[in-house]
């Protein structure tokens, strides 16, 4: 049965409470907004700068073709992507997890050390084990807080690729897992379970005693044998959909009232945070020592003053904007929102775009509730779109996404509707498409979403008027693709229209 975040948030306080840890299980999905490839997007790196080594490989996938390539090859290009990776704000909501104790052990099979950096950024600095490099495992010696590194780390002597080598460890991780198990919930994200010798171990557990939640990727289903294996009766597993990992761990973080990172809400508090875990300097054969760093604290204390000392009962500006952007970033639209006068009367100038895109993504909910409807019900709510929508281009005309978002809603009702009143919306959607290429020349979203409007009208016609709108809708997809050649879905579309 499927669970929400609301039911995570629920097991992860009732733990807290009850001295229960919990302990996540991440893969490569929570690394991708950091900039490192996932496992296909590797295949195709090979592909075009190994394509020997690619040629090679049996099958044209991550452990064939990464097996083709030496060991020297592997590390220097896992290497690049890592040392040129940020750290994205998945791994912020992780060390945020850890620092309020809601989370005490982090599985991860990346060989990124993000969780590692987000955490020193929050203070916390758990253990971190290197099971690739050592199997040997003695439970009562882990940390209580500690990251383990089930295939290797960027810089470890061991990384491991093929599936035969990650199978051969896997069967030494096992005391590692039922270690783990034992009053832990569970949160499986950014992993697929596909390919992975590891998943094996998590599927030989015979219950997860308090809770398993799988997070999917938006509102995909997990693969059929992750199914098979973990969602059968009296494991306790269940699916989350929704969301995507960087937005359902902040949104995590945000409703268990720990989204707000110190370095965000008072980021000179912080630096001065840090300098004080530093020790003086003592100059040879003197007891007494220096503070090398005085000049430092002087220039963060006047930004403290200046910048985050509150002027009596008022909130300062600074602190109203950051929390906006918080808020907007947690899917707290309706508190934005509510900070609409203070951007009205100028005084906060700041909060033009937060206030925008929170207008933008509350009419994104309401089309896709009036999907889910048919009637007078949808076109109510596909109308209260269109005016979130509007009011997001009032306060920022320049918001092509809200354009083209709008143009996406006429789109759904149209389908809706035959004749000429399908025609009409038909022909406003793609005027707002039209719109948001205006202000930006290379959205091809704008440019495949006009495409499949123009198809989509196309379709309710027959003879000279279809064949014209076919041929509009195969230039739109073409343009679509000029500007990014792998726009699968694009080709699919032009494909449907042909």
């Amino acid at each position: 049965m499927d669970r929400t975040i609301d039911d995570v948030v629920v097991q992860l306080k009732k733990n807290k409470q009850n001295k229960i840890g919990c302990a996540l299980l991440i893969g490569a999905g929570c690394s991708k907004t950091a900039g490192i490839p996932l496992a296909g997007e590797f295949v195709k790196i090979i592909e075009k700068r190994f394509s020997h080594d690619y040629q090679r490989a049996k099958e044209k996938d991550y452990p064939n073709c990464m097996g083709e390539l030496t060991v020297g090859d592997r590390h220097r290009l896992i290497g690049e992507y890592v040392d040129n990776s940020k750290i994205n704000w998945a791994h912020i909501a992780i060390a945020q997890l850890v620092k309020c104790n809601y989370v005490d052990r982090i599985l991860t099979t990346n060989f990124d050390p993000l969780v590692v950096r987000a955490c020193a950024m929050v203070g916390e600095f758990p253990a971190v084990y290197d099971m690739a490099a050592s199997q040997y495992f003695v439970p009562h010696f882990v940390g209580n807080k500690s990251v383990f590194h089930l295939h290797g780390q960027r810089d470890g002597f061991v990384q491991l690729h093929k599936t035969e080598r990650v199978r051969k460890l896997s069967k030494s991780l096992r005391p590692v897992f039922e270690d783990t198990a034992r009053e832990r919930t569970w949160i499986v994200i950014g992993y697929s379970g596909d390919n992975d010798p590891v998943f094996e171990q998590l599927a030989a557990l015979n219950n997860f005693e308090d809770r398993l939640f799988w997070v999917c990727h938006g509102n995909s289903d997990p693969s059929e044998h992750v199914q098979e294996e973990l969602f059968s009766d009296g494991k306790d597993a269940h699916p989350v959909k929704g969301l995507d990992a960087d937005n359902f761990l902040f949104q995590l973080t945000d409703k268990l009232g720990c989204s707000y990172p110190e370095f965000c809400k008072k980021p000179f508090s912080y630096l001065k945070n840090l300098f004080d875990k530093f020790s003086e300097f003592n100059l040879p054969g003197q007891e007494e020592g220096i503070e090398l760093v005085q000049t430092a604290r002087k220039k963060i204390d006047r930004a403290i003053s200046n910048h985050e000392a509150s002027m009596g009962t008022e909130q300062p500006t600074d602190e109203i904007v950051s929390k906006a952007y918080m808020d907007l970033a947690a899917g707290n639209y309706e508190e934005v929102i509510a900070l609409r006068s203070s951007f009205d009367n100028s005084s906060i100038p700041e909060l033009m775009e937060p206030l925008s895109w929170s207008y933008v993504m509350i009419g994104n909910a309401l089309a896709g509730q009036a999907r889910t409807k048919d009637g007078a019900a949808a076109d109510k709510l596909f109308r209260a779109a269109g005016d979130k929508y509007a009011a997001a281009l009032k306060i920022k005309p320049d918001t092509h996404e809200a354009l083209n978002n709008w143009g996406n809603a006429l789109l759904g009702q149209a389908r809706t509707k035959d004749g000429a009143a399908a025609d009409k919306l038909f022909r406003a959607a793609g005027d707002k498409y039209a719109a948001a290429l205006k202000i930006k020349p290379d959205t091809h979203e704008a440019l495949s979403n006009w495409g499949n409007a123009l198809l989509g009208q196309a379709i309710t016609k027959d003879g000279v008027a279809a064949d014209e709108l076919f041929r509009a809708a195969g230039n739109k997809y073409a343009a679509a693709l000029k500007i990014k050649p792998d726009y699968h879905e694009a080709l699919n579309n032009w494909g449907n229209a042909l």
